[in-house]
């Protein structure tokens, strides 16, 4: 079954299919790990645009004041920087690269828990399954050895 790309549905346990479920574990976690290695490289790639382009706008502020004669501050630098339209719209796909890789990266967190819950589920319900098998034998309910030779072995044991 192909991811939904919903988070909250592809984090749904159903315990009536655990087997499918567990199939199903593998495919989403390789999925939204490729998902998030192509995010991470997304966000990389924005962050070297926005200092590669970020120090070639430091230098060329540089150079236009020192050609022109004028002193000037980092601050103002830093200002001309912050300000700059190019740098804000840079920065802003930082962010959202940055948030997109930190959503797939929380994703495949959740899936780690869901991988564990299918676990617990699993050998709760083969437990449940064994202990039911267990209270229908009629040797373990006195049925084939009598309740005398359940007597027998409780008053061996407390004596």
């Amino acid at each position: 079954m192909e991811p939904t790309l919903d988070t909250n549905n592809d984090l749904e346990l159903d315990r009536s299919d655990l087997i499918g479920e567990a199939a199903r574990q593998a495919s989403l976690y390789g999925y939204y790990a490729d998902q998030a290695v192509k995010a991470r490289s997304d966000r990389d790639t924005a962050v070297n645009r926005l200092t590669h382009r970020s120090a070639e706008l430091n230098l060329q502020l540089r150079k236009t004041a020192a050609d022109n004669g004028v002193k000037v501050t980092e601050g103002t630098i830093q200002a001309q920087l912050d300000s700059d339209p190019e740098l804000i719209e840079l920065k802003a796909d930082v962010v959202q690269t940055n948030a997109n890789y930190i959503t797939l990266d929380s994703m495949l967190r959740a899936l780690d828990h869901k991988k564990s819950m299918i676990e617990i589920v699993a050998r709760l319900t083969l437990s449940e399954k064994y202990a039911a098998a267990k209270a229908n034998d009629p040797t373990l309910q006195g049925g084939a050895y009598g309740d005398a030779s359940a007597d027998a072995v409780r008053d061996y044991l407390n004596n």
